[in-house]
């Protein structure tokens, strides 16, 4: 099942907006703070929020204390995160934290674009909110970015499509996709291994 990216707003359902940060882990730690409980369903990038508001209605964590039990939940969750600078694409969680992490592409365009000595395909993707992303394409490599690179078509991303099919990992420039959709005028890369590295601005 592909990991469809779009974009929408993060907004609890008493309508107060979350306050997000470039990871799924600075999003729960300020979920925590906030009073929040969330979560980022597998292969979605809407947040299913709710709102408590334990603290009251401000963010405790401008205080020079803050309670013990939300400094225990943060201490918990970090004990158990693992940091890993590049990530690889190898599951359906990988593609939903790649969604939440990066937006689903939304407003990014292919800033670089590199074919490396050893057939590695590198890219460099700008115009999104509050970060870069590197991402690399290896093994059995193939790919057509000329609809992005024409002056026929515009070349920022609304969304994409991460598939893992029969072996391949597929990235694609819009929502919903399937590998038999892919056709002329689409951006889309194919290969054995993906990886990507969130650059902060």
């Amino acid at each position: 099942m592909p990991g469809s990216f779009t974009s929408h707003d993060c907004v609890a359902p008493s309508g107060r907006r979350l306050l997000l940060g470039s990871s799924s882990r600075q999003r729960a730690l300020r979920a925590l703070a906030w009073g929040y409980a969330w979560s980022c369903p597998a292969g979605t990038s809407r947040f299913a929020a709710s709102i408590t508001y334990p603290y009251g209605e401000h963010s405790v964590l401008g205080k020079d204390e803050q309670p013990k039990e939300i400094l225990d939940k943060c201490r918990a969750m970090d004990a158990e995160y693992v940091y890993e600078e590049t990530m690889e694409i190898r599951t359906e969680a990988d593609i939903a934290n790649l969604s939440c992490a990066f937006g689903g592409f939304h407003d990014a365009f292919i800033a670089r674009e590199e074919l490396m000595e050893d057939g590695t395909l590198y890219l460099l993707f700008d115009g999104t909110w509050g970060c870069k992303i590197e991402v690399w394409f290896r093994g059995d490599l193939e790919y057509d970015t000329s609809s992005r690179h024409s002056d026929e078509y515009d070349h920022f991303w609304f969304g994409s499509t991460v598939i893992l099919q029969d072996g391949f990992v597929y990235l694609i420039d819009d929502d919903g996709m399937t590998v038999n959709n892919i056709g002329p005028g689409y951006c889309y890369f194919k290969a054995r291994h993906m990886k990507y590295r969130i650059i902060p601005d």
